[in-house]
């Protein structure tokens, strides 16, 4: 999984239209930091992209394996920030494993 961020005064620099909108995440208290960038035409999304290349060469992006994210996944799951019930079904049987797997 490949991670990348634009800072909120840049997208607003560039009059780029942005709309806080619920994230789909099982993750309640995240929910509410997603963010949706509306309204984007052949210039803007132009636009968006060069400001993702910028933010990729100044380092604001994260790549995961799939084991990481397992990882991060299984640890929420265990400090109970995500019930195991709400994780789709094939992400559910992989981080039950790796629960039992650990102890």
């Amino acid at each position: 999984m490949d991670l990348a961020w634009i800072e909120e005064p840049v997208v607003r620099h560039h009059e780029i239209l942005a709309a806080f909108t619920r994230g789909r995440t099982p993750v309640e208290s995240l929910q509410e930091h997603h963010v949706d960038l509306v309204r984007l035409d052949v210039k803007r999304l132009g636009k968006v992209a060069e400001l993702l290349a910028d933010a990729i060469r100044r380092g604001n992006h994260r790549r995961m394996t799939r084991k990481q994210v397992l990882s991060i996944v299984t640890e929420a799951v265990r400090d109970d920030l995500v019930p195991l019930k709400d994780l789709q079904c094939g992400v559910r049987e992989e981080v039950q494993k790796a629960l039992n797997d650990s102890g």
